[in-house]
């Protein structure tokens, strides 16, 4: 993939703000076209070129699958199980990620609305419970310190909220980070209006000088997660 990113459509764009009036299999399809060039196609070309800078930059095992079900998430919505029976999304979500497969691995998120963009670090999941508390309980300090780092350059960083009710058996319920013990998944994000640059190549910067700060969070994930 050759072709440099330039920006997402305006009318790429608006066709996720259409879906939020009119979430129809109709009005879709009439738009996937616009859709399809002014977004999908953009964001191949984004997310090569942003896990390239956070190789670099953060960590270097940063990669990339530029394709739906790959770096970028599925419009549809998977109406079986939840209660939102709307069939699309009105925002499209990316994804890179360093380790075996974005399920489990740590990486930096991003989705992308015409009036928003809501950016973190984390994962879906925490593949080994056990890895993650001990790395919270010997590791602690420097899992304080990277989020911290985190929550100083962007204002309104919130993390995941716990799953448990109560501290896994075996360790301390009055751990300075028990939050934190009873997550079976992490992430930490914030959601921003969108900038003007969003339809230029500036946004890939944009995006970089927010990502960069939380890359201490997640070196430690890749460490401890």
């Amino acid at each position: 993939m050759t072709e440099r990113f330039q920006g997402f459509s305006p009318e790429g764009l608006a066709v996720l703000a259409g879906l939020e009036q009119d979430n129809s299999k109709a009005f879709f399809e009439a738009h996937r076209a616009v859709y399809d060039a002014g977004v999908v196609e953009p964001a191949k070309r984004f997310v090569v070129e942003l896990a390239d800078a956070l190789s670099a930059r953060v960590s270097p095992g940063v990669v990339a699958e530029p394709k739906v079900d790959g770096s970028l998430f599925r419009l549809h919505r998977d109406t079986r199980f939840g209660k939102d029976k709307s069939p699309y999304k009105t925002q499209q979500a990316l994804f890179v990620w360093e380790g075996p497969s974005k399920k489990v691995s740590s990486g930096f998120y991003l989705a992308l609305h015409p009036a928003r963009v809501n950016l973190g670090v984390g994962s879906m999941m925490l593949p080994d419970l056990s890895r993650w508390r001990e790395g919270l309980v010997g590791h602690g300090d420097a899992f304080r310190a990277a989020l911290a780092e985190a929550e100083r350059s962007s204002a309104g960083l919130g993390t995941s909220e716990p799953v448990l009710k109560r501290v896994p058996k075996g360790y301390d319920p009055d751990h300075p980070l028990e939050r934190f013990l009873r997550m079976k998944h992490f992430h930490a994000s914030v959601t921003l209006p969108a900038p003007k640059t969003i339809a230029r190549r500036g946004f890939l910067d944009w995006c970089l000088r927010r990502f960069e700060p939380m890359g201490a969070l997640h070196r430690w994930l890749v460490a401890h997660a």
